[in-house]
């Protein structure tokens, strides 16, 4: 009986050979993307090369997380006329990137979730008083969710979560709430999953 190895062998070096070639296409397409200054483009080429890392396992996991690296400051540098202008795009960019980058979710909220006309940060108060409630159990949540609230008409002192939320919501105030839990707790596990949970 032949051995599995050299069954799969050509196979196997087939869909390297075709690996290599897509990366090799994304490093060409983002010299191009930088040279023109085109910032849109430049992520495509960046969150395909990653997207394209999870599928080669024989890919160094030191090249895998600088390619990571150079998608999530390339995604936090963008404009954000940029990524209004594609804003599926930027949700590829996030989904490649995960829930684990601090930096994306933060981009996300910031470009996006203060406009009244998006569909990408969730419009749901329940889960956002959800996330509000977690912070609050952390050790200095009180004092920032104290500030938030001064900013939508409440007491810093004396505020209902749910409320907090609600008006968070209706002011369009998701973008600053999510970036400001994200900017103080978004290394504590649960609260980033949370904040991620709002982001579509």
């Amino acid at each position: 009986m032949p051995r599995c190895s050299s069954i799969c062998s050509p196979e196997l070096a087939v869909e390297l050979k075709k690996q290599s070639l897509i990366q090799q296409h994304c490093q060409r397409a983002r010299k191009l993307a930088v040279s023109l200054h085109d910032q849109a483009a430049e992520l495509r080429a960046l969150e395909l090369q990653v997207r394209g890392d999870k599928s080669v396992r024989t890919r160094a996991r030191s090249t895998r997380r600088e390619h990571v690296r150079q998608l999530e400051r390339a995604f936090v540098r963008t404009k954000d006329e940029v990524l209004w202008k594609t804003p599926n795009l930027a949700a590829q960019v996030l989904k490649t990137l995960g829930a684990q980058s601090k930096l994306a979710l933060k981009k996300m909220a910031t470009t996006f979730g203060n406009r009244p006309e998006q569909t990408l940060i969730r419009k749901d108060a329940y889960q956002m008083a959800d996330l509000l409630r977690r912070v609050s159990e952390k050790e200095g949540g009180s004092s920032v969710l104290g500030d938030l609230a001064a900013t939508v008409g409440l007491s810093s002192e004396k505020y209902d979560v749910q409320d907090l939320a609600n008006k968070a919501i209706r002011f369009s105030r998701q973008g600053d709430t999510l970036a400001t839990v994200l900017d103080a707790f978004g290394d504590d596990d649960d609260v980033r999953s949370a904040a991620a949970g709002l982001i579509n």
